[in-house]
């Protein structure tokens, strides 16, 4: 008997994948429309990657995820959020100050960066090594 439902071949990978990703297509979709109506500045700089590491953060643990229940993700946060506080450290000491919304935006780019990094090694590892 398992304790979790794991992943046996590459269909019933894709079908996992399915419904979060044609989520993650409407929220783009929806977003590039706020964007082109809202004459708001908040839309105007936002960008379709922007919304990606929700995507990835709640695909990973379908991913990953072993017969014990075990994924990923715990360790993905922490090291994100730990490149968040050297990210921090670095500015400080450069700059001698901390300017908050410069810093949240260039860390959740790269963090589009790190969790599109991220999902690629999964959907490889799971593809290549475990099925």
């Amino acid at each position: 008997m398992h304790m979790v439902h794991v992943p046996g071949s590459i269909s019933t990978l894709l079908q996992l994948q399915l419904v979060p990703l044609v989520i993650f297509l409407v929220v783009a979709l929806l977003l590039s429309f706020l964007k082109r109506l809202s004459h708001q500045r908040f839309f105007t700089k936002l960008k379709v990657v922007d919304v990606w590491p929700f995507f990835a953060i709640t695909m990973l643990p379908l991913l990953t995820i072993d017969a014990h229940g075990n994924t990923w993700l715990p360790l993905l946060l922490s090291v994100w959020f730990g490149s968040g506080a050297l990210l921090l450290v670095i500015w400080f000491f450069k700059d001698g100050e901390i300017l908050l919304k410069p810093f949240l935006i260039a860390w959740w780019r790269l963090g589009d960066l790190y969790w599109l990094a991220c999902y690629v090694i999964a959907l490889i590892y799971e593809i290549g090594f475990r099925l």
